[in-house]
């Protein structure tokens, strides 16, 4: 499994609200969480006219060793109406570039409840569950034969999907390949898992962040939008 102390956060060359955001990595290690290291507040004219911002990361592998099936999501979203998604980018792209990029990995909440195997050993476990999330595009943010993880009060477990249906743009419908081994009550955060495939000892892949900001939205982050990063 992948070490926390093994993986470093690298800065790119420009974090801004620019069309140049991006760029090539520096040597500038993110060793914190404040929210400046990545997002500045949002500004007057964002609050009134809304909009995407972006910001690029790019997940080093300070290990001797391969990390395996390396994914990547966002486990904490913000508790405003903004939000945000995670997308793979390369080593030389900026905001522009990113601004046509698809396949964005969102986050929601688990809209109903999940019965695992520890809870009835011998079924019927949960095949499909709900969850509505944050999505400008029916269609987006979450995807068929893919992986998403699901956290609740310090406990995670990861599902295979094999497909999604959309309900309403907001609301969608995960069908699970294997049944669950936990049992999640609604409220669980579901989060999209972005798959980044290996990392060599020593290289790095970069992600890019988007924050999308509603019209009128409310300037006030409660919370910070934190990644998750898993592997072998």
């Amino acid at each position: 499994m992948i070490d926390v102390n093994d993986v470093l956060f690298i800065k790119p060359y420009r974090l801004d609200d620019t069309d140049l955001t991006g760029g090539i990595s520096t040597n500038t290690e993110i060793t914190d969480d404040e929210l400046s290291n990545v997002f500045r507040d949002v500004s007057s004219e964002y609050i009134f006219w809304g909009g995407e911002r972006f910001r690029k990361l790019f997940i080093n592998n300070s290990a001797s060793g391969v990390f395996y099936n390396v994914g990547v999501y966002v486990s904490v979203d913000s508790q405003s109406d903004d939000y945000f998604s995670v997308v793979a980018g390369t080593a030389t792209d900026y905001g522009k570039d990113a601004d046509d990029y698809t396949e964005w990995s969102l986050t929601g909440t688990l809209n109903s409840a999940i019965v695992g195997r520890n809870s009835k050993p011998e079924g019927p476990l949960t095949d499909s569950f709900y969850v509505l999330c944050n999505s400008a595009v029916s269609g987006t943010g979450f995807y068929n034969n893919s992986r998403v993880i699901i956290s609740q009060a310090g406990r995670s477990e990861i599902a295979s999907i094999s497909e999604v249906s959309w309900s309403t743009q907001n609301l969608i419908m995960l069908t699970i390949i294997h049944g669950m081994v936990d049992s999640f009550s609604i409220g669980a955060t579901v989060s999209s898992i972005h798959e980044l495939g290996d990392i060599e000892a020593g290289d790095s892949t970069s992600i890019w962040l988007k924050q999308t900001i509603p019209i009128n939205t409310n300037y006030r982050r409660l919370c910070k939008v934190k990644i998750g990063v898993l592997g072998g």
